[in-house]
């Protein structure tokens, strides 16, 4: 095995500057994902420590030798790509047992391999077909299995998951959990998709632009997100954001909210926060879905009430489409009350349709009169103009 260091990495193409002075260090034997919309730079980047593309400035290290010049076929990896490669006139042993072959492996040995890796994938029933005769979930396992055989230093996914179904996806996600906890091998995998990158790294990098905008372990993305993108980028419904403007309670920090005074407690009062805040009139807040509780409105309790205007079944949960009314009483101020989980969803501001994810039992009807609350640990700050956490 061996980790992966990017020191300095800029790459453009033409006037297209795809990556930025990037920075990135993959521990040994570590899966990490990099995250983020189309054209952001994570496949560049990964095809750069494959050696099919070089850099116009920076070095690529594998532990601590400089692989930044040499050729894909001399860095020991196997990448594995969107679309699976096999040849249609190999039967899937043959197509598997093929790097073998090209490395002069001797049969015996190749049978063996070929064999053990079958097994691992779960596609034995298979070797003897065509690559035409196998569902596309089992032709993308058998070119996994054609990038184990060769006991490579590092695996590349490019995207491999992104041409199944979503049944399929979610599957193949715990295959490859399991098969990384199985062979250990260091792991580079690119994705557009959040819930892919949260499920099966050790950390995740999320980028923007040919930047790095964070990089950490799954909680640390969701829960504490440096700043507005990464908190909106990830998360299934995305998070909920509210215009809030800064005032004073009591000598203490608090915020309005469409008329409602909220109370966040300390997390307000610290220098560090204090600092940031300078002389900030309004903050963006964030509330993640599950951390919103929906209930109905109450004496004495600040939450921001609506009205339910759709109400959609998925199963075992209820979305709720919530319009947020105009107007609040002025003045009101209190602390959030638990009244049942629910997630949220919003166009960003406090009168817009907020969407809610609720308990299917606990879903009111189209029509209700609702509130919603949220407490003070579950609320994410960020700066109004730069995006960045407070």
């Amino acid at each position: 095995m061996a980790s992966i260091s990017l020191r300095g990495i800029s790459k453009r193409f033409g006037d297209v500057e795809a990556l930025k002075e990037l920075d990135l260090d993959i521990q040994d034997g570590e899966f990490l994902s990099l995250l983020g919309p189309s054209g952001c730079g994570k496949t560049t980047t990964l095809r750069l420590v494959a050696g099919l593309e070089e850099p116009t400035a920076g070095d690529v290290y594998m532990g601590e030798e400089r692989v930044t010049d040499l050729a894909p076929a001399d860095r020991d990896i196997a990448m594995v790509f969107q679309l699976f490669a096999l040849y249609p006139y190999m039967t899937i042993r043959e197509n598997i047992a093929f790097p073998l072959r090209a490395q002069g492996v001797r049969a015996a040995e190749t049978r063996k391999r070929v064999d053990a890796v079958a097994e691992l994938l779960g596609i034995e029933a298979l070797l003897s077909l065509g690559p035409a005769q196998v569902h596309p979930a089992d032709g993308q396992r058998v070119a996994i299995a054609k990038a184990i055989v060769r006991e490579p230093r590092v695996f590349l996914f490019d995207e491999p998951l992104s041409q199944l179904d979503a049944h399929m996806r979610s599957r193949m996600r715990a295959e490859l959990k399991h098969l990384h906890d199985t062979v250990g091998r260091t792991t580079l995998f690119v994705t557009h998709d959040q819930a892919e990158g949260l499920a099966i790294s050790d950390r995740i990098g999320v980028m923007r632009q040919g930047e790095l905008v964070q990089l950490g372990t799954p909680e640390e993305i969701f829960h504490r997100p440096t700043d507005r993108y990464v908190a909106e980028f990830v998360g299934t419904p995305p998070i909920n954001l509210f215009e809030a403007e800064v005032c004073e309670r009591d000598g203490a920090r608090a915020l309005r909210v469409g008329g409602v005074e909220m109370r966040l407690g300390e997390p307000l009062h610290t220098a560090g926060v204090d600092a940031q805040w300078g002389k900030l009139e309004s903050v963006t807040v964030g509330v993640r879905p599950r951390y919103v509780d929906l209930g109905s409105r109450g004496e004495g309790e600040a939450a921001l009430p609506g009205v339910v205007e759709v109400v959609e079944p998925t199963g075992r949960d209820t979305l709720l489409h919530v319009r947020l009314t105009e107007h609040a009483d002025r003045g009101e101020t209190g602390s959030f009350p638990s009244q049942g989980k629910a997630g949220m969803e919003s166009g960003g501001s406090s009168d817009a349709t907020t969407r809610c994810l609720v308990a299917r039992a606990a879903a009111p009807p189209e029509g209700a009169e609702v509130a919603l609350s949220f407490r003070p640990e579950h609320v994410l700050l960020f700066h109004p103009e730069t995006g960045a956490a407070l």
